[in-house]
């Protein structure tokens, strides 16, 4: 199974226009971090996603994500593809 992260992330209700400048000046500076394979934001401006391939270090996922957090909240959760997962639910489960 390829492991993946799908990445989670809410704008904090606190942040102001000027916050959230500073925000994007931070995205200009960082980026994203590496793999990723998509990125989608919410159309109400409040967040988005993210979906990573399995990062080598674990490290270099969780300082991006240190990097963010003055602005967002963020979740990171391993997942894979139903249809890697499906056998192994079968076999569980049948």
């Amino acid at each position: 199974m390829k492991p993946m992260n799908m990445i989670t992330y809410r704008i904090r209700g606190e942040l102001g226009h000027e916050g959230r400048a500073d925000l994007v000046k931070k995205f200009v500076e960082v980026g994203q971090p590496a793999g990723v394979i998509a990125h989608y934001v919410r159309l109400d401006g409040g967040g988005g996603y993210m979906l990573q391939e399995q990062q080598d270090d674990p490290e270099a996922v969780y300082e991006n994500a240190l990097r963010y957090l003055p602005w967002i909240d963020i979740e990171i959760t391993p997942i894979g593809s139903i249809d890697e997962a499906f056998p192994v639910v079968l076999r569980v489960y049948s």
